[in-house]
């Protein structure tokens, strides 16, 4: 299996001696699904496959075990391997024993690595072509080297699986603790010795007794005209006054818990946002995802950024000075704020706030030096959470990434399986 051959006439040129390569068309055929709508559907135990996988149960099958299915629509491309036999609807193809001459584990990895999900048909509609799959050119080793390959990364794949699912916990922890460290510090402030007293909301508790409770959100804000609005209605920001540069446009997509991220590179010309004045945002502003799931979602405009104009779905807060931004954008980030938003949001496509009942929400709050105290510590506890959670997604990916140049090196025969078996 070490031993290499060279043939210029193929897509790689060196691969083991006993190795042939072939069309897919040679290895599998790649069988349609039914058709089986939710409501057709009889109570079993027959796993259901899509094109992302199961997405319910069936009494009968239509497949043999085990089974791989490649998404023919939808997630088109995407691999999935059961070892049982189950029900594979027309979103997707499928390879059983009968309909493929390789090992099917093996056969597994190896589809890994032929970029399905970049072939889509000729079509209005994304999807892959089986024409254009079968296409595709594998390394095809003999029968011993399949089941060998398909051992070996096997046992690979699922330490490299546990590694993964012991920092994804990690991650959910963190982010549990950072809620809870945020949940803790606006509700119940810092000095676990204050007197307190009863905010008069249940699920609120007590809350310190020097703290305002039962304040509606409109009464933090300025008193002038504009300070607590959202973005202009369509009729006055066309898409036709969009344009690549000039002042920014503010999205919900760039609002996120963590701060402001901008995705959108959308303007309008100084005229225009003349025009629009009553919808400037500037740095230091709060702003909040109008609609969402769940809407609510808030940062600070950061003073990085210039001048912009909010759209119709983020509301922009100009706070009194007796009221500090981070404070109120924590406050809206918190198990308080997604309580709040969740008895006003209103059910549609996404959930979606209405400005009016927004500005009659009722907060609690804390004097602005105890607002200051709390938004100091707060900064610094989540940035060292962020910072530690930005790592292990970090070596998550990495994980991922060994995991699919070891399948590639694997399949391609740039892995010597049994030298890599030995040094186990």
């Amino acid at each position: 299996m070490n031993s290499l051959s060279s043939n210029n006439a193929t897509c790689q040129k060196d691969f083991p001696k006993d190795w042939k390569q072939a069309r897919l068309r040679y290895v599998a055929r790649l069988a349609y699904g039914d058709s089986l709508t939710a409501s057709q559907r009889e109570p079993g135990d027959v796993p259901v496959f899509g094109s992302n996988g199961i997405v319910g149960l069936h009494k009968l099958a239509n497949t043999l075990a085990p089974l791989i299915v490649v998404g023919r629509k939808g997630s088109f491309g995407k691999i999935t391997y059961s070892e049982d036999r189950g029900f594979v609807i027309d979103t997707a193809y499928f390879i059983d024993s009968s309909c493929a001459k390789a090992n099917l584990r093996w056969l597994y990895y190896a589809l890994q690595v032929l970029g399905l999900d970049e072939i889509s048909q000729d079509t209005g509609v994304p999807g892959l072509s089986r024409e254009k799959a079968y296409e595709c050119r594998l390394l095809l080793p003999t029968i011993k080297d399949q089941e060998a390959i398909a051992h070996f990364l096997d046992r690979k794949t699922a330490a490299i699986a546990t590694l993964i699912a012991k920092k994804q916990r990690l991650i959910q922890l963190l982010e549990e603790k950072r809620t809870a460290l945020i949940n803790q510090a606006v509700t119940k402030g810092l000095n676990p010795d204050a007197p307190m007293k009863d905010s008069g909301v249940p699920w609120i508790g007590e809350i310190p007794e020097h703290w305002e409770s039962n304040v509606k959100l409109r009464y933090l804000t300025r008193k002038e005209r504009g300070s607590f609005v959202n973005g202009p209605f369509g009729s006055d920001l066309l898409v036709s006054e969009l344009k690549p540069e000039g002042i920014p446009v503010i999205y919900i997509r760039d609002i996120k818990p963590y701060g402001y991220r901008r995705k959108s590179i959308v303007c309008v010309s100084q005229e225009k946002a003349n025009q629009l004045n009553l919808f400037r945002v500037d740095p230091g502003d709060v702003i909040i995802a109008k609609v969402g799931d769940p809407p609510g979602d808030s940062c600070i405009y950061p003073e990085s950024e210039p001048p912009g104009i909010v759209t119709q779905d983020v509301i922009r807060l100009k706070l009194k000075t007796q009221y500090n931004s981070e404070y109120i954008s924590f406050m809206m980030n918190s198990g308080l704020g997604t309580n709040l938003i969740g008895m006003i949001s209103i059910a549609s496509t996404r959930e979606r706030v209405s400005l009016g009942d927004f500005k009659s929400l009722r907060v609690v709050c804390p004097p602005i030096t105890e607002q200051q105290r709390i938004t100091s510590f707060l900064n610094s506890e989540t940035q060292y959470i962020d910072n530690l959670t930005s790592k292990t997604l970090a070596s998550v990916e990495k994980l991922q990434e060994y995991r699919r140049s070891l399948i590639t090196a694997a399949v391609t025969g740039k892995l010597d399986i049994p030298k890599a078996e030995a040094n186990v």
